[in-house]
């Protein structure tokens, strides 16, 4: 009689019909997934959140290395006792006080942690419970032609996804004029974003090599500086509030440019890397040789933000350094802007080698897994924790 092999059971087949092929171990992903989390999941949670300062940077709270004591009960001890099979999380911390250089050391109970049985499931109060993994959008870059009703005209979409944080969707409307919609708001013309991030009209018009689209969108926009387009992007994101050029540039960069509030993870990195990588080959060598130039005025009233917008771009998708040391960066980048809109106006001019994307497709969609479901959850729960460990630090006297 043939045997089917299952990890941890051995079970005995009765069908006519012999098998085959052996019973794939199906709870892999699961295990893997939740292995994946105790592993690196917890540990990258822990990194986003510190270190943790006061208002008045005086004092610091740092997380370190993170693990579990033994697990007091068995799967069946839980289930009849109604009990959660989990074991207990502990984190060493360290608490800075910079004004006097005093370090306290102290490993703090994060609480219990539910753990996965050989099974794939959790014991929660006594039930056994399982996650569902969920299939959904990959964050990437996504472009799309849909038809305008009134003129009879393609529009052409493009939406930079996160895995978390705000959207940054595009168009060129019926007009044929290029828009940006940022975190879902009021649709604005894509030169004002560009001269928000310190591109020029001339620099602009370059990048673009002269295309009709943008010539027409800098017709219609009447912001010649930086500092009117900060503040046009800040009405439309804050209406109400008075607009200044640092609340405003400091609002873009916490939306796209800050690991804690955008991220893009891996996935949506390597498909906005796969997509946009190799769709314009002028933009780096542009880029390079106005980044060496500035770099030979060694001008030190230059601002912070000038500096960084050139130094993004010092460093391309696959650079040698990379290769040498490789990091990852889940946040937009100011070449990942540029990239997207050349390629939404060349697939609107209608060349070759530029194509819309089906979102439907499952090469555009991922499975997100328990290990992924779960460190989201730690990820808020960690995020409550420090806006109140935040407050304490000020309100409070440190024993």
């Amino acid at each position: 009689m043939p045997e089917v092999i299952v990890p941890g059971r051995d079970r005995v087949s009765f069908s006519r019909i012999p098998e085959v092929l052996s019973l794939p171990d199906l709870i892999g992903i699961q295990r893997e997934s939740f292995d994946w989390l105790l592993r690196d999941g917890l540990s990258e949670v822990f990194a986003e959140v510190s270190p943790i300062e006061d208002f008045t940077e005086t004092y610091q709270l740092i997380f370190g290395k993170h693990h579990f004591k033994e697990i007091k009960h068995s799967t069946e001890e839980c289930k009849d006792k109604d009990m959660t099979y989990s074991a207990p999380l502990f984190v060493e911390c360290q608490f800075i006080n910079k004004d006097t250089g005093e370090i306290k050391e102290q490993e703090v109970f994060m609480g219990d942690f539910p753990v996965m049985t050989d099974k794939g499931t959790f014991v929660i109060n006594g039930t056994e419970r399982v996650v569902v993994s969920q299939l959904v959008r990959s964050p990437g870059v996504y472009f799309n032609r849909e038809l305008d009703k009134t003129s009879d005209k393609d529009i052409y979409v493009a939406k930079v996804i996160p895995s978390r944080g705000a959207w940054l969707e595009f168009e060129v409307d019926k007009r044929d004029t290029v828009g940006v919609r940022i975190d879902r708001k009021r649709r604005q013309n894509v030169t004002v974003l560009l001269k928000a991030l310190g591109w020029t009209e001339e620099e602009i018009v370059e990048l673009f090599d002269e295309a009709a689209s943008i010539r027409a969108t800098l017709e219609r926009d009447h912001f010649k500086s930086q500092e009117e387009a900060l503040e046009d992007i800040y009405r439309k994101l804050r209406p109400g509030e008075p607009p200044t050029a640092e609340s405003a540039q400091t609002l873009l960069e916490n939306l796209f440019f800050n690991p804690k509030r955008y991220d893009l993870a891996k996935v949506g990195r390597y498909k906005i890397g796969k997509k946009l990588g190799t769709a314009v080959d002028m933009t780096r060598k542009q880029l390079k040789s106005k980044f060496d130039a500035m770099k030979a005025m060694d001008n030190p009233d230059k601002k912070e933000w000038e500096q960084r917008r050139w130094r993004v771009f010092a460093e391309p998708y696959g650079s040698e350094k990379d290769k040498q040391a490789p990091t990852f960066k889940g946040v937009l980048t100011f070449e990942d802007v540029i990239k997207t809109v050349q390629y939404l106006v060349k697939l609107h001019a209608g060349e070759e080698g530029y194509q819309v994307d089906d979102i439907d497709h499952f090469g555009n969609r991922r499975v997100r897994s328990v290990g992924e479901l779960i460190q989201n959850q730690i990820r808020l729960g960690l995020t409550r924790m420090e806006r109140v460990v935040r407050e304490r630090m000020t309100t409070q006297d440190v024993e």
